[in-house]
């Protein structure tokens, strides 16, 4: 089939390593950057709504699993896409049995993640056949457990010490993702000049 030829190409393939490295490194800050303003008028009056940050883990692996879905969609086989959004279903179900009488709000949070990551999980592995997307694994754990830590601190912490321990976490998240960053500032850099030259 000639889509899945062209999928196959190394030049897509390059070019959907990029695109997917860039997401996962940078979508991790969010804890840290809505603390920052807590103290605004706005946030201050609507902050215990962001006492659920587990839900924002849960679009973005949503958006993962989104991005994965397509390979299936492209070479006509979407049945693959049911079968691991099945999977991650059956997980959440059983993590909200669980969760939420423990945490309540928070646990159906935690369980709708624990759904989303199964299912993003599940196509990575299962969409090689179709596409080679190569993930930076350690990288993405390491952004993973920083954000799981934040959560700790949001819920557990007091208020004095909390924001020491996300501005620490911050500067992790900073060192892990040292070279998405420089790459995107010479990026950035480079267009700016190449505007002023034309």
């Amino acid at each position: 089939m000639k889509v899945v030829e062209n999928i196959k190409c190394p030049e897509n393939d390059h070019f959907m390593n990029t695109k997917i490295s860039k997401n996962i490194d940078l979508r991790r800050c969010i804890p840290f950057c809505i603390h920052l303003f807590e103290f605004s008028p706005v946030l201050t009056i609507f902050f215990s709504n962001f006492a659920t940050e587990p839900f924002m883990l849960s679009a973005l692996f949503s958006s993962f699993a989104n991005f994965f879905e397509t390979s299936y969609i492209v070479v006509k086989k979407t049945t693959g896409g049911f079968i691991t959004f099945l999977f991650g279903a059956i997980v959440c179900v059983i993590a909200q049995v669980l969760l939420i009488p423990l945490f309540g709000l928070n646990g159906a949070g935690l369980a709708s993640m624990l759904g989303f990551l199964t299912t993003f999980l599940f196509r990575v592995k299962d969409t090689q056949k179709f596409v080679v997307i190569q993930i930076k694994w350690r990288t993405f754990i390491s952004n993973f457990v920083i954000i799981l830590v934040q959560i700790l601190c949001l819920f557990y912490l007091p208020s004095k010490v909390l924001y020491l321990c996300l501005a620490l976490l911050f500067c992790g998240m900073l060192v892990v993702n040292q070279r998405t960053i420089l790459y995107i500032i010479m990026a950035l850099k480079n267009k700016t000049f190449g505007m002023k030259s034309s």
